[in-house]
């Protein structure tokens, strides 16, 4: 029978620099947007020198409590850096909180280099749309259902797992069992396996 997991989950930190300046975005009424730039560029600069990680961002946002009259959502955390990249290229001359975390969301998956010189209208227009992006990576992944992986490579793949995970143990394989070192990668191991044995039973059956 597999051990119930009993480990507690531990919680995300709060970073009371961000809730402060979230709730304060609402207080400076004469200019929403620029305060919401400002908070933009605290948030990427607390990112660059790794003192906030994107779980603490949306886990201090939630903390403050979502304004709707603000365009920063936790869900901007991947895409903050991006944005201020943007911002300090172009510059904030008619640029708008929301329209900038638009367009970091689509450079940010494109993959599109913001270059020196670029002004928001001309990087909006090299950086593809939403939808491009979306149609563009189907594309890739359905020109990638055909690639196999050599049987040689798989091999090798396997035995450097195997050799690691006796290291890892330490103890006797035989006495353990999927839950005691349960792990997403040996999960996933586990069904991959199970799926080839009913492969192979399928064709005995033919």
């Amino acid at each position: 029978m597999a051990k119930n997991d009993t480990t507690p989950t531990a919680t995300t930190s709060v970073n009371s620099s961000i809730v402060t300046a979230y709730q304060d975005i609402t207080a400076q009424t004469l200019d929403l947007n620029g305060a919401g730039l400002d908070f933009l560029v605290l948030v990427g600069k607390l990112m660059d020198s790794n003192k906030v990680s994107g779980r603490e961002f949306r886990a201090s946002i939630e903390q403050a409590g979502i304004n709707p009259l603000v365009s920063v959502k936790p869900s901007h955390a991947e895409v903050i850096q991006t944005a201020c990249i943007i911002l300090g290229t172009v510059g904030r001359e008619g640029v708008t909180v929301a329209k900038l975390l638009s367009l970091a969301t689509r450079v940010k998956r494109s993959g599109v280099e913001v270059e020196s010189g670029d002004t928001f209208e001309s990087l909006d227009d090299k950086t593809p749309s939403i939808k491009e992006i979306s149609d563009s990576k189907k594309e890739t992944a359905q020109e990638g259902e055909g690639v196999t992986v050599a049987l040689p490579a798989l091999d090798a793949l396997l035995l450097n797992f195997v050799s690691d995970l006796k290291k890892i143990t330490k103890k006797d394989l035989q006495g353990l069992e999927f839950g005691d070192i349960s792990t997403p990668a040996l999960h996933e191991l586990k069904v991959i396996m199970g799926q080839l044995a009913q492969n192979k039973k399928a064709h005995a059956k033919k």
